[in-house]
């Protein structure tokens, strides 16, 4: 989402962006959280209603458990989501990389790079990988291939960033053009360890 705020992209000639389809934590019964596709949620959804009206009532008790495990609220979270990413896409799609342009052929082709990168069930999965070959595929988006220069430039800072994520507890890392950059961590706790052979 933050490639398409941009007035072009430049990737290195290995780069590759990633689908938009937002992911949902769904906290488990452990306490940890699992992120989930949204639109897995609502196609497992979907997929139950058309067979309980095909099959009739007596289908209900093997998608109980499905039906149980989320909420009828999560299912709106899962449709406000889907619509905000293509939205926000939408906006910045129009105000920075096309907008010197106007009139209904920008809007056909925003639209067609928003259902693109939102396209779970073609993408079906979040880390799939969109080579600049798929991206510059009829798209019309301003896509460049670094070169030169810049192509060892963009490597060099793709191992450092992978050498400081990998060496710290950051998670995110943010710099503006004035320089004012901050992170995201993970804290750890670590809780009072064990005698060996004590009772848990």
């Amino acid at each position: 989402m933050l490639a398409l705020s941009g007035n072009t992209i430049t990737l290195h000639p290995s780069a590759t962006l990633g689908p938009i389809d937002p992911q949902l934590g769904i906290p488990t019964k452990e306490g940890a959280v699992r992120y989930t596709p949204a639109k897995s949620i609502l196609n497992g959804f979907a997929k139950a209603k058309a067979i309980l009206k095909k099959e009739g009532p007596e289908s209900l008790p093997a998608y109980i458990p499905l039906i149980e495990k989320y909420s009828l609220d999560l299912l709106e979270q899962c449709e406000d989501s889907e619509k905000l990413s293509k939205d926000l896409v939408s906006a910045w799609l129009k105000q920075y990389m096309f907008g010197n342009e106007r009139g209904a052929p920008l809007t056909l082709k925003v639209k067609k790079i928003a259902n693109f990168f939102s396209d779970y069930d073609t993408h079906h999965i979040h880390s799939r990988s969109l080579t600049p070959a798929k991206l510059q595929n009829g798209l019309g988006l301003k896509v460049e291939i670094a070169e030169n220069r810049l192509r060892d430039l963009l490597w060099e800072a793709h191992i450092l960033l992978n050498g400081f994520f990998n060496a710290s507890p950051f998670v995110k890392l943010y710099e503006s053009t004035h320089g004012v950059s901050w992170g995201k961590q993970f804290q750890i706790m670590l809780g009072p360890q064990r005698a060996s052979g004590q009772e848990q």
